[in-house]
Parts: C-alpha cells; sequence; structure tokens
C-alpha cells in the first residue's frame, strides 16, 4: 500500500525499477546482454541493478564481489601503457656478453607511454506527477484501497516512462558516446563502441595518432567491403594489413553487433552454411530478459543492435570490457520534492531523478574491430 507523501512515492518508485528493469533493461541492451552472460552471471541476484547500494559490474571475466566493491568506489580508472621494445632476448654462447636492452634511454622496459583515463558518466532522468492527477487519485471509489492503488498505478506509469527514457539514451549513448573533455572528471558522455574502435582519436586521454599508442588502436575498417559474415570475422581475426589480428586476444570475437537489415544477410548466409540460430536468445542466459534470436558463427554470437548505424559490423572481444556502476547511483531515486512550491511560475507537481552513474572501460582496444561501410 502506497503511503501518500513524498517517501512513500520515492520508495514506491524505486521498488518499482528493482523489480521490472532487467526485463527492460535487456531487451534494448544486447552489448550489456552479452557482456553479462560472458560475465558468468546465473541468477538475477547476481546483477543486482536498479538496487541501490549493490555493487553491479558487467565485465567480460568474473570478477569477484569484492573487486565489484573497489571498481565501484574509484574516483577514476586507471590503465597504465608501457612503450619499451622487446628485441633484447639473446641466445647466449660460451663465455658471451649479458644482453644489452635495446633503446635502454629513450624506450626502456620500465618506461610508461602512459595513462588512459576513464572517468564516470552520471545521467539522470525526471520522474514528474502532476498533483492534479494525484487529486483525481484521491476521488476515486473504492475507499483507502481503491484511492492507494490510483496512486500506484499513477506512479508506476511515470516511473516507467522516466526509466524507458533513461535506458534509451544509454543503449544510444554506448553506440555513439564522446566526452568533450576527457581530462575532465566526471565526463560528459561515455566513449561508446564507435570511439573505443578508432586508430586516430584520442581514447582515454591517449591520442592514438601518436606512432607510440599504436597498440592502442582499434582495428577500424572504412573501405566498402561485402556484407559476408564469415569473410569479415576470418579478416578481423586473422588479417594482419590493418591493425592487429585478433585472434591473438584470447579466442578472438565473441561478440558481432551489427544492423537489423545486415543482420538479416548474415542470418540468410548462416542458413545455408549450416550456422546455428537460436531462437529466444542464448538458452543459459534467458533469465535476463532477452528474447530476441541470435546467431552463432563459428565462436562467435551474432545480434542485431538498433542503435548499431547502418552498414556497420562491430566484431568485439569482450573479455577486455567493463561497464560499472557506481552503488550510490544505481538507479537510483532521488526524493520527490513539490516543485511549484520552489520556483516562481513552476509547475504544479511531483517531481524526483532516476540517479544513475557509470563507466565504460576498454582495456583492450587493438582487440575490437569496426566496419563501417558494409553492403
Amino acid at each position: 500500500m502506497t503511503l501518500y507523501n513524498r517517501e512513500g512515492f520515492r520508495a514506491y518508485a524505486q521498488d518499482r525499477i528493482a523489480d521490472t528493469i532487467q526485463t527492460r533493461f535487456y531487451p534494448v541492451q544486447p552489448f550489456l546482454y552479452a557482456l553479462t552472460g560472458r560475465g558468468g552471471a546465473t541468477t538475477k541476484s547476481d546483477v543486482q541493478i536498479g538496487s541501490p547500494g549493490a555493487a553491479v559490474v558487467f565485465a567480460g571475466t568474473q570478477i569477484s564481489m569484492a573487486e565489484k566493491r573497489t571498481l565501484g568506489g574509484l574516483i577514476r580508472y586507471q590503465v597504465p601503457m608501457q612503450t619499451g621494445t622487446n628485441d633484447s632476448t639473446k641466445i647466449m654462447g660460451a663465455r658471451d656478453t649479458n644482453p644489452v636492452v635495446a633503446n635502454a634511454t629513450t624506450q626502456s622496459q620500465d618506461q610508461l607511454y602512459g595513462t588512459a583515463g576513464f572517468s564516470w558518466v552520471q545521467m539522470k532522468t525526471p520522474i514528474q506527477i502532476w498533483n492534479s492527477s494525484l487529486d483525481m487519485a484521491m476521488k476515486s471509489g473504492g475507499g483507502i484501497d481503491g484511492r492507494n492503488l490510483a496512486i500506484d498505478r499513477i506512479i508506476e506509469n511515470a516511473t516507467d516512462m522516466a526509466l524507458q527514457d533513461l535506458l534509451k539514451n544509454l543503449a544510444y549513448r554506448l553506440w555513439n558516446g564522446m566526452p568533450s573533455n576527457q581530462s575532465a572528471t566526471p565526463w560528459d558522455d561515455f566513449i561508446g563502441i564507435m570511439g573505443v574502435v578508432n586508430d586516430s582519436n584520442v581514447y582515454g586521454g591517449v591520442d592514438r595518432s601518436n606512432p607510440a599508442a599504436k597498440n592502442w588502436r582499434g582495428k577500424l575498417v572504412s573501405s566498402a567491403v561485402s556484407a559476408d559474415i564469415n569473410t569479415l570475422l576470418d579478416f578481423a581475426n586473422y588479417d594482419t594489413t590493418v591493425g592487429q589480428p585478433l585472434a591473438a586476444y584470447g579466442e578472438g570475437v565473441n561478440l558481432i553487433l551489427t544492423s537489423a537489415p545486415l543482420y538479416r544477410t548474415f542470418r540468410a548466409q548462416a542458413r545455408s552454411r549450416g550456422g546455428i540460430a537460436i531462437k529466444e536468445a542464448i538458452p543459459e542466459m534467458q533469465w535476463l530478459g532477452y528474447k530476441k534470436e541470435v546467431l552463432q558463427v563459428d565462436n562467435a554470437y551474432v545480434m542485431f543492435d538498433l542503435n548499431c548505424p547502418a552498414n556497420t559490423v562491430a566484431m568485439l572481444n569482450l573479455d577486455s570490457w567493463k561497464v560499472i556502476i557506481d552503488p550510490r547511483h544505481n538507479f537510483q531515486v532521488e526524493p520527490f520534492e513539490d516543485v511549484g512550491r520552489y520556483v516562481t511560475g513552476g509547475q504544479d507537481a511531483m517531481q524526483a531523478f532516476i540517479d544513475l552513474q557509470a563507466m565504460v572501460v576498454c582495456e583492450a582496444p587493438a582487440g575490437q574491430a569496426l566496419f563501417t561501410n558494409v553492403s
């Protein structure tokens, strides 16, 4: 039963988010869906999104709860970058001299090119309930229970709409985000997939146009290529003419994201070549609420993402990705306020905010590939 006061509104809205967010979250987040399963989560309690105070980390490898709590309390995520050479090993002969470190004074083995740093991004979405709607609910029939039920429905509707808006915006930014100042804390945007898999932009404060940062360049292919899933996958994993072969990074590509039209093309190819089309997503991960079809080609799952730009295919190795949510800002509903009382000419409404603070990190951008002109 809802209490007709501001704290009662906040508590009910927070419970609504905790109860429904997973079924709303994953259907619009295929990237995070795959990342969650890759990290070894097996039940909803393993991923407590929408539960303030809970440590949540989407990661391509399994991490402990202690590490999740540590990551959630960081001010900034730092990744050191070495630039020392590896041409100093020597086969020793009889009565031989010891090997010499190549370029010892300019590219020593203990010399760092720099540190890539990643900051939090805060997102807030308003939940607004007009006082006139509450007044009408208070006049509903059915006694106290009827009035509370009417109020509950108003809070649910407003919370659902606000959460949907936040998740839609988050899904877009995970693809297209790029902060305007990467030296700032916090950032004003994430570095999305399109920014991570690049070979000349600034990533985590590192200028990847600098030759010393070549090992941090993504495998970006902007020239026109044919829409053949097997050819693209082999190019990403084994070609050495553009960037590094992704197969050098663990198992290589394990997730392919693309647009719906290209997915349809790949689906027909997979069927004709004996590939697997998995109905209602990956069987062991159906509890996450993602019900769309998924293809499996070699070691990689293929999924379509409505936020993927046209003619684009992202081939990712999830092992080096982390998406961290601050426990204190885990879709936290802030207290409701009657905004009309504090702003002259303000709207006659109750308003709160859903607060999310998150960080997106890829520690091995060279292990990712992006094709931007596929047809």
